[in-house]
């Protein structure tokens, strides 16, 4: 009888650190595979020009990804992804700077960011040598600059 009794306990400890480790794990993989579903189809969406269903048949067809629900919103730009109901997540697309995940700031704080975009060169870089341009010299003239 007492055999018994240790096995049935060890047997729900068992069952306990199992359900443990299942929630544990659900607490973190869903919202990664909610935040890179729901980004991932923001890019190819609204960056590419690709169809939801091409997206959800070539790149997110794949375990776990298949577990994610994606819904794309084309009034406001944005895809929102969630597992099961759970770990929602949205990624918001903004012209010229491409699609971002929403995370710690609020949808209105990243929207109303100002774009740091880099203003264009004044010089044409295609005369400058590499490495401060784009021109690439033949070998020979590396040569004889290194030789002078």
């Amino acid at each position: 009888m007492k055999a018994k009794k240790i096995i049935v306990r060890s047997l729900l400890i068992i069952i306990v650190i199992a359900f443990s480790y299942v929630i544990y794990y659900c607490w973190v993989s869903f919202p990664i595979i909610s935040g890179y579903g729901a980004k991932n189809m923001c890019s190819a969406v609204f960056l590419a020009g690709r169809s939801e269903q091409q997206e959800r048949e070539q790149e997110l067809g794949f375990s776990p990804m298949t577990l994610g629900t994606f819904t794309v919103d084309y009034k406001d730009s944005s895809v929102t992804g969630s597992v099961f109901g759970f770990a929602k997540r949205k990624a918001i697309y903004r012209a010229g700077l491409g699609a971002t995940l929403i995370n710690e700031l609020s949808e209105d704080d990243v929207r109303n960011q100002k774009s740091g975009l880099p203003i264009k060169p004044i010089l044409n870089t295609d005369t400058i040598v590499w490495p401060m341009g784009d021109k690439l010299t033949s070998v020979v003239d590396s040569l004889i600059d290194l030789i002078n």
